[in-house]
């Protein structure tokens, strides 16, 4: 599992430049400093290169975006 989340890594800027879609929005409940506090998580997909890629960023409360994880959703497409 890591090394599918490393050998995309490279990606990430890729699917978050040329991505129009968000897959999924999920709201959670984060614990920060002891605080309780509303956090964001966007699953933003893309294809490359005949794989789907997912990033998944988080927001906490009103802070800046944070980089969480890349992975394949799917595998690649067999092509001749």
């Amino acid at each position: 599992e890591q090394y599918l989340k490393l050998m995309h890594l490279n990606n990430v800027k890729a699917v978050l430049t040329y991505s129009t879609f968000v897959k999924e929005v999920r709201t959670v409940k984060k614990s920060v400093k002891g605080k309780q506090k509303d956090a964001v998580l966007f699953e933003i997909v893309h294809d490359i290169k005949g794989v789907e890629i997912s990033v998944i960023i988080e927001k906490i409360g009103l802070g800046n975006h944070k980089f969480l994880s890349v992975f394949p959703t799917k595998k690649a497409k067999n092509t001749p």
